[in-house]
């Protein structure tokens, strides 16, 4: 859908595009799991719903930074979108119900995990500047596409952070857990 980059679609949009999408087999929904895009997509799905349409939706739920392993519904979507809806549209261009693509696209989004880094941040178009920037000879951890997620003491635009002392012990706190349910995700995907 045409838009604002890094922004959700309108709910008009969304339920525009889908409405001259649908050919009788019904419409998956696919977004990475971010509010916006719950709320428009959502709100879309309703009303395509009301006027007969058969809407599934899916939200991805790849980057394992975003939240533990226990909360992983609530994680967002970021690079594993790609193999999520890669392998959603396979399995329609193979001619599969709709009930067969969802569950194969969650499927996928269940064994899709991802953990975003960067080393500078994008210009988009229009802009003066990139929308971060990483000093040279580091990288961010974790980061998003339009540069939320700073990590490892240093803001976005590579300044020391100053936070006060106890914001920094519960960050060090927030770690430990992070970890913690990281090594439980590390373990699940050995069984796999």
């Amino acid at each position: 859908m045409a838009g604002d980059v890094f922004a959700s679609p309108s709910t008009a949009a969304v339920a525009r595009v889908c409405r001259h999408a649908d050919q009788g087999g019904g419409i998956i929904l696919g977004f990475g799991n971010y509010a916006g895009d719950v709320l428009n997509f959502g709100v879309a799905a309703e009303r395509l719903r009301s006027e007969g349409i058969d809407v599934c939706i899916l939200p991805v739920t790849d980057d394992v930074a975003s939240a533990p392993v226990d909360s992983s519904a609530k994680r967002r979507g970021i690079a594993g979108d790609l193999v999520v809806f890669k392998i959603a549209g396979a399995a329609a261009e193979a001619g599969k119900s709709l009930d067969e693509v969802e569950r194969l696209a969650r499927y996928a989004n269940d064994r899709t995990f991802s953990f975003g880094v960067a080393f500078g941040g994008c210009t988009l178009p229009g802009a003066a500047g990139p929308l971060f920037t990483v000093p040279d000879g580091q990288m961010a951890l974790p980061r998003h596409p339009w540069g939320a997620g700073c990590q490892r003491g240093a803001d976005c635009d590579g300044k020391r952070s100053r936070k006060a002392p106890h914001r920094q012990a519960s960050r060090r706190t927030s770690r430990r857990r992070q970890q913690g349910g990281r090594r439980a995700e590390r373990a699940r995907l050995d069984q796999i």
